[in-house]
């Protein structure tokens, strides 16, 4: 083999290690840009949902639903009310007293 040939050969192997090594380096970084690109992706849909969430709420309404082991009451609650009482004039002089009151003036 000549030394034109042992060149040729030695430049082919260095520049066929440095593609290599170029395409290793160009895929990691194609995958790295693809993972930034599907979080960045999420992130915008989580993002797009708060947005959404808060210029148009959802009003959920949940049912509540009692099991028939709870006893329930046979009458609602008691509520005590109290009757407005009436006075004639001659009994609120009596429990006034002999002095007339400031709105009677």
């Amino acid at each position: 083999m000549s030394k034109v040939e042992m060149l040729r050969v030695v430049v082919t192997e260095r520049i066929t290690a440095a593609a290599e090594e170029i395409f290793g380096l160009f895929e990691r970084t194609l995958a790295e840009y693809e993972e930034e690109l599907c979080r960045s992706k999420r992130d915008n849909e989580c993002q797009r949902k708060l947005l959404d969430a808060v210029l148009k709420p959802e009003v959920r309404l949940h049912r509540v639903v009692l099991s028939a082991d709870v006893q329930q009451d046979p009458e609602p609650p008691h509520i005590k009310e109290e009757q407005e009482q009436c006075w004639t004039s001659h009994e609120e002089e009596q429990l006034q007293g002999p002095f007339p009151s400031s709105s009677s003036k």
